[in-house]
């Protein structure tokens, strides 16, 4: 059994839907983001942490770090989840909490102990740079297999379609990406690596094989993750439409 692990992932590649099916597995502990980027004060506030207003940004990110490993374990197992935005914050946090280790792949040994870390990657940049769009032009994040939405609101809002923001948001998820991919490389980190593509056909078999992969009960994951169909798809016609409007605009 492991001590910890860490979720990598970008946005819009299915960390929402990974992040409950581990939680609701009963036994893999709760991925939370509460390691930030620009807004960790902010989530310091919102986690009922005194801040003084002179901290330097390692003081900020050890205290966002250890606040981390109290909010964020669960079922004997610490889970944190990250993305790009939030890499620089953590790897600042784990040099100031273990200044002796000689890089970010000791200072999480160091940190977690027995330790896992996961890559969730879809690689549809299209996909994503069109749902994201829509998401940012409407307000409206995730919707659960119930139909109840989550992590935003949906205002009365009619997306547009805009060619040249979707290939800005295409390139800003390719540099998200490398990010990643860079920092495996250069801490020689190998992660168990997910494709959102088999997370979003076969749920409960992607979490039962991760379950393994953590070294806990595979079993779990029955009752944990949706079916296939109950998935939340971001594939609807107008986003269809739009994907296939960009392909006609980026071959004319």
């Amino acid at each position: 059994m492991i001590d910890g692990y860490i979720l990598c992932s970008s946005p819009r590649s299915g960390a929402t839907l990974l992040t409950n099916m581990l939680r609701d597995s009963g036994v893999a502990g709760w991925p939370g983001a509460y390691v930030r980027g620009a807004g960790m004060r902010a989530r310091l506030h919102s986690m009922e942490a005194e801040v003084p207003g002179d901290v330097t940004a390692a003081e900020l990110a050890r205290e966002g770090y250890r606040l981390a490993r109290a909010k964020g374990t669960r079922d004997g197992i610490f889970a944190l989840r990250l993305q790009p935005s939030s890499l620089a914050t953590f790897r600042l946090a784990l040099k100031a909490l273990h200044p002796d280790q000689p890089n970010d792949a000791a200072r999480i040994a160091a940190d977690m102990g027995r330790h896992r870390i996961i890559y969730l990657r879809r690689a549809d940049l299209l996909g994503r740079a069109v749902s994201m769009l829509r998401t940012l032009q409407t307000g409206y994040w995730y919707e659960d297999a119930e139909g109840n939405e989550t992590d935003g609101t949906a205002p009365d809002s009619i997306p547009v379609y805009d060619r040249t923001a979707i290939a800005g948001k295409m390139e800003q998820f390719a540099e998200m990406d490398a990010t990643w991919e860079s920092w495996f490389a250069s801490e020689g980190i190998e992660p168990i690596l997910l494709e959102y593509d088999d997370l979003a056909a076969d749920p409960e078999g992607v979490l039962a094989r991760l379950l393994t992969e953590l070294g806990l009960d595979p079993a779990a994951a029955e009752g944990a993750a949706p079916a296939p169909e109950q998935v939340p798809d971001a594939g609807d016609d107008e986003s269809r439409d739009w994907i296939r409007r960009f392909q006609e605009d980026t071959m004319a």
